[in-house]
């Protein structure tokens, strides 16, 4: 009877196991999808399958011994990938960030509408319909869905001039900044989980973390617009400097032009008494010294005006 009971209680430890492993790397493949778009799809589908496996595998391991530290072994595998593939150091760091964010945010907003609209909460493994693997397989499916889709969303913002521009002056704050929510969200995650709060309380997360993201994309637009704004004066300052430098041209060849209508009537009084006189030898000489080199500034004039 006792050995019957073991064999029971290691069964469902193995089956539980074998669940959260197949969940989980389904879930951090949407977590990397999510991720390649906001970078504009640098990774291939080999580089996708193989960071997925090595971010399950080590934070499979991990998670029994480290709990939610795993996290940051799981974002910083996706950090290396990115980082391998050229992707900038700030931008290595924000997006792994930004796409776990966004499953945590996708994945509480569907333990919330499970859990109001049918009573089930997706966390316990004796609950939902079709058994539990078609229950957490089908949320992690519209968790996987969503991420994609806000990823596409935020990813056009990430290739805006302005957004880059921010990123290359104060792209620290932006990553704190995310690093700070996260972290947040983790915090009240792990309460959660430590003092068994009930499911009333998934409600309570999830509308903390919706108003958390909803002050991150606030702030991030507000950065993208300046940053738009300091990219508009910044081209409208060039544009001045280069109407300044041509105006500047423009006065300049004035100047030569008044000057060359002085030469130019010294030069037809020369010819004329070269021509009368018949001296060729002297009109041949006139013309090498004085006739050719204006040509030639002439010219010279007319290249840098087009500049």
């Amino acid at each position: 009877m006792i050995d019957e009971t073991c064999k029971s209680d290691w069964g469902e430890k193995v089956y539980s196991l074998l669940l959260i492993f197949i969940v989980g790397t389904y879930q951090l493949f949407g977590v990397v999808i999510g991720a390649n778009n906001l970078v504009q799809r640098v990774l291939s589908k080999r580089d996708i399958f193989t960071v997925t496996i090595i971010m399950t595998v080590g934070g499979a391991f991990l998670l029994s011994s480290m709990q939610y530290f795993s996290v940051i072994y799981v974002l910083g595998v996706l950090f290396l990938f990115l980082k391998w593939r050229r992707v900038s150091w700030l931008m290595s760091l924000v997006v792994p960030v930004t796409a776990q964010l966004l499953m945590v945010i996708a994945n509480y907003a569907v333990e919330w509408f499970m859990l109001t609209s049918f009573g089930i909460n997706i966390n316990t493994y004796d609950s939902g319909f079709g058994g539990p693997i078609v229950t957490m397989l089908l949320s992690v499916t519209v968790c996987n869905i969503l991420v994609y889709l806000m990823s596409l969303l935020i990813g056009l913002v990430f290739r805006k001039e302005g957004f880059k521009n921010i990123m290359n002056r104060n792209g620290y704050i932006m990553a704190c900044l995310l690093l700070i929510t996260i972290v947040i969200i983790y915090l009240f995650i792990y309460l959660e989980r430590l003092f068994g709060l009930p499911s009333d309380f998934i409600v309570v997360n999830t509308a903390l973390f919706m108003i958390l993201f909803l002050l991150v994309c606030m702030v991030f637009s507000i950065i993208v617009k300046i940053g738009q704004e300091q990219v508009k004066q910044k081209k409208q300052k060039q544009e001045l400097l280069q109407l300044r430098d041509y105006t500047e041209k423009l006065e300049l060849l004035n100047d030569e032009m008044s000057l060359f209508k002085h030469d130019y009537i010294n030069i037809l009084a020369s010819l004329h008494g070269y021509i009368n006189n018949g001296n060729q030898r002297k009109l041949e000489e006139y013309f090498q010294n004085s006739i050719t080199p204006l040509t030639r500034e002439i010219e010279s004039n007319k290249t840098r005006l087009s500049k």
